[in-house]
């Protein structure tokens, strides 16, 4: 799940041409990178799928206030296939992306809260350790998640003349 939070940051960087905005102001210098839902759920769909060991068999992403809602089929272990659907949720705290499974059901088993925050704080620890390793000197000041498209803003500190 780490692999795949920090894959979509990097989708926003690499995806974004011709839809970033720069701005600053007296400390700050911004730039807000926007992709449109066809872009954004495309990237999900073919993260969750492809690849040496793809986390789904079929999925289908759809972005929601807030959320990323994501339907799919995954291997059960035992040779079938079971549907399902997952909630991410995505946010900037504290200058760093916050990245929250909010909602896991699969195959009639939804995960309860203690689930959910061992995933979230397996979530965690792999952000924290990916914003330890920025030495950009930038973070995030902001995400934007709405049925029509997803922004994502990162903040530097300007430099003085």
């Amino acid at each position: 799940m780490r692999k795949v939070l920090l894959s979509i940051v990097l989708m926003f960087v690499l995806a974004a041409c011709g839809r970033v905005d720069f701005r600053q102001d007296d400390q700050y210098s911004y730039l807000t990178i926007t992709l449109t839902s066809e872009e954004v759920t495309g990237f999900v769909e073919r993260l969750l799928t492809e690849g040496a060991t793809p986390l789904m068999r079929s999925a289908s992403a759809e972005l929601r206030e807030g959320e990323i809602f994501v339907t799919g089929d995954v291997n059960d272990g035992r040779g079938g296939v079971v549907g399902g659907t997952l909630s991410i949720r995505m946010s900037a705290q504290d200058g760093v992306l916050d990245a929250a499974v909010t909602q896991l059901n699969f195959a009639g088993y939804t995960a309860d809260q203690n689930a959910l925050a061992r995933i979230n704080s397996d979530i965690a620890a792999g952000l924290a350790a990916s914003a330890r390793n920025n030495n950009s000197g930038s973070d995030i000041s902001a995400i934007d998640i709405t049925p029509v498209g997803l922004s994502i803003t990162f903040r530097s500190v300007r430099q003085p003349s």
